[in-house]
């Protein structure tokens, strides 16, 4: 296996700590928010950062290939292999593991098969008798909410980029970034549940992406001191206006979030030099999370967030290793045109760098998967909040 395209930016590290916000938000969330693990809870901001760096490396993926069936192609070849995998074990694994039916049972239950619909990014949360005890009682991995918002994003660049110039595509962006802010407001849009999800949380999210293709159109590489002064201004409305926080994060976060991943800072930017591992800390922090409060007993969240991020991230470089990396290398070959010339045998290891920067051709991996998926919102620590806990 070959290490990945030589990094060029901070990508990688951004979409590294991206995803591990979202194991310190968890770690309060899923046991319950007490007193004693409640200054735990940040604003989402995870999540947020996720979903804008998504949008701006994705929308040169589809300017560099502009054909609907490979760019397709490639988006599911970077959500699906790490999909299935996390689907597979934890049906198999945690789930047995963790169920308190007996095996025969469990694995009969209509509930255990109607799980593998996540494999159609359409969220199931729950498997029978798994996770019953726990505060976020039988929530299995509510983070799988936001896949399909994600996918839903991914197909709204080709209809953007038919827009004449950077400009007018630029300004599609930011007004498709308002309209969705200004839904996800409405009353209405928490009652819409559509392929599993509440549609208030993919307006939620939605407009991180959009903003994020924006900037790509309109400031390609933001100066890298926008990065920091944005972290500190949205901490300061957070404080002194809250009333406007959703505002900043969903302006100023997206900005701070690019400005800082497409800086080349020396240290951190090799951060990706044998791949990003984000997404796969996504998909597997939430029910590792679970599983550690059901299984051991873990109640305090600090100890709950150091056993989750080491867990985390050993698997996710392993599904990069082990699956993500050797289907994304069977995909890149079997797209090449067929007047190609061969390439050397080599595996492609997903990068930030990658897709954001190097050509396609070049054999670098695909960066916005690291961006896959999580979810803003409020806390009940009920399974009715199994959405809402994948934030």
């Amino acid at each position: 296996m070959r290490q990945a395209a030589p990094p060029r930016n901070n990508f990688s590290f951004v979409l590294v700590v991206a995803s591990l916000l979202i194991v310190v938000r968890h770690s309060a969330i899923l046991l319950g928010a007490d007193a004693a693990t409640g200054q735990l809870i940040s604003p989402p901001f995870g999540v947020f950062a996720l979903f804008a760096a998504s949008g701006y490396l994705v929308v040169p993926s589809w300017q560099r290939r502009p054909k609907l069936g490979r760019y397709v192609t490639d988006r599911v070849a970077r959500l699906l292999p790490g999909l299935f995998a996390t689907v597979i074990l934890t049906i198999c694994i945690v789930g047995a593991l963790a169920t308190t039916l007996p095996l025969r049972e469990y694995f009969s239950d209509p509930l255990t098969r109607r799980y593998l619909l996540n494999l159609l990014l359409n969220p199931q949360y729950s498997l029978p008798g798994v996770f019953v005890d726990n505060p976020v009682s039988s929530a299995v991995n509510g983070t799988l909410w936001s896949l399909p918002a994600q996918f839903a994003a991914y197909l709204a660049v080709p209809l953007v980029a038919l827009l004449p110039s950077r400009w007018v595509r630029g300004i599609g962006w930011i007004a498709m970034a308002v309209v969705a802010a200004w839904g996800s407001g409405l009353e209405s849009s928490s009652e819409v549940v559509f392929w599993g999800s509440q549609l208030s949380q993919w307006l939620t999210v939605l407009p991180c992406f959009f903003v994020g293709a924006a900037v790509r159109e309109l400031m390609p590489k933001p100066h890298a001191l926008i990065g920091p002064i944005g972290l500190v201004v949205v901490v300061m409305v957070a404080i002194l206006a809250p009333q406007w926080s959703m505002v900043a994060n969903w302006s100023l976060v997206p900005l701070a979030t690019i400005a800082i991943g497409a800086a080349a800072t020396p240290v951190l930017r090799d951060f990706g030099r044998w791949g990003t591992p984000s997404y796969g800390v996504f998909l597997v922090g939430f029910p590792v999370q679970q599983f550690l409060i059901a299984g051991f007993g873990i109640d305090h969240a600090w100890v709950s967030m150091v056993a989750t991020v080491l867990i985390s991230l050993l698997l996710a470089f392993a599904s990069l290793r082990l699956v993500e990396a050797p289907a994304l290398t069977f995909v890149h070959r079997w797209t090449r045109p067929s007047n190609a010339a061969p390439e050397p045998n080599r595996t492609v290891v997903p990068s930030a760098e990658a897709d954001a920067e190097a050509d396609a051709d070049a054999g670098a991996g695909g960066a916005e998967a690291g961006a896959g998926p999580l979810a803003p919102t409020s806390h009940t620590p009920s399974m009715d909040d199994a959405r809402s806990a994948a934030t």
